[in-house]
């Protein structure tokens, strides 16, 4: 995994500011745009990251791209925010659903708590 050089709070409010940091490409995104106004609801910005993760996985040039994304959302995780955490499962990793060359993508990036998660979520 990369180091992020960002400090991850124990807060709710740091995701979409960390996701913005760690992954610049991000916030310029069809996928952050669509849901720009909405940045203050850190769910929806996960389910938007998913998206843009997703996208990116399917271009080998862009892993990473998908590596330092999983690398901040396996930060955020690690906080052990209950509130994080029922984001991640809830937004993040639901939105892999159906999107099985993604996540083959993204597993070996994810640190194994998390990738429990994908796991029995996902099926």
């Amino acid at each position: 995994m990369l180091p992020l050089a960002v400090p991850v709070p124990n807060v709710h409010g740091a995701v979409v500011p960390l996701l913005k940091s760690a992954v610049p490409d991000f916030e310029r995104s069809d996928e952050y745009l669509l849901i720009a106004k909405h940045e203050d609801l850190p769910g929806v910005v996960l389910a938007a990251f998913a998206g843009f993760l997703i996208r990116m996985s399917a271009d080998a040039s862009a892993l990473g791209t998908v590596e330092v994304g999983i690398g901040a959302i396996n930060a955020i995780y690690e906080t052990d925010d209950a509130q994080v955490r029922e984001a991640i499962r809830d937004e993040f990793i639901e939105r892999f659903d159906g999107e099985p060359a993604a996540v083959r993508a993204v597993q070996p990036f994810l640190i194994h708590a998390l990738a429990a998660e994908f796991a029995t979520i996902l099926g």
